[in-house]
């Protein structure tokens, strides 16, 4: 609390240096306010007795960057890197700062769905990797969701999962939508079933609510 207290109203050490070449964070806020002592936060001052309690805080070995929910944002989750230190950015390319080569970083899990792109976000986090980053990637719930709707439509049908597909909702139409446009070739188009087949395989049969 003191080393923050001390570094209000100048460049403060606690954070971190931004190396934004392309002019991506220009009103990236850069200054500290203490965190609210117990006398006005009591339930802070519990947590704290409940972490003494159990041993204290236990500092990492190496720098912990923890990003999540980015949502199939990549410009977002890149200008978070960027913000954290993580990354530079310069000329659309991005590369490790020294504290990114250090860094272990977190990705907290729904890294795809309601974004305006998933697979422009899983080519920032395919660059991010490529730079050597030390990456780990949690599962969120709409990234396991959106991967049991896919696994859904291969095999034999099951009440517990021919409705995921559907579930999935509109929303789902933007990434078929890239997938359509990146990788499906003309070949694949001509070899698609017809329109019953497909929908056949793609919605739950009529009894689906009772069997489930």
């Amino acid at each position: 609390m003191a080393q923050i207290q001390n570094s209000i109203g100048s460049e403060s050490i606690l954070l971190p240096q931004v190396f934004d070449g392309d002019a991506c964070l220009p009103d990236l806020p850069r200054s500290v306010i203490p965190w609210p002592g117990a006398g006005t936060q009591p339930q802070i001052a519990r947590c704290l007795d409940r972490a003494r309690a159990h041993g204290g805080w236990r500092w990492p070995d190496v720098p912990v960057v923890f990003v999540s929910d980015p949502h199939a944002d990549a410009e977002g989750f890149l200008r978070s890197l960027t913000a954290a230190g993580v990354i530079h950015r310069a000329g659309g390319r991005i590369g490790l700062t020294g504290f990114g080569q250090r860094a272990r970083i977190v990705l907290g899990g729904d890294s795809l769905d309601k974004g305006p792109s998933n697979l422009a976000l899983l080519d920032a986090i395919a660059a991010l990797r490529a730079t050597g980053a030390d990456v780990h990637i949690l599962a969120g719930n709409h990234d396991l969701r959106m991967r049991m709707a896919v696994a859904a439509l291969r095999g034999p049908k099951s009440p517990l999962r021919e409705h995921l597909f559907v579930r999935m909702g509109r929303k789902i139409l933007p990434a078929l939508r890239e997938v359509l446009e990146r990788f499906v070739t003309a070949g694949d188009l001509d070899a698609l079933p017809d329109e019953a087949t497909c929908k056949a395989r793609l919605l739950p049969r009529a009894d689906w609510a009772v069997r489930f």
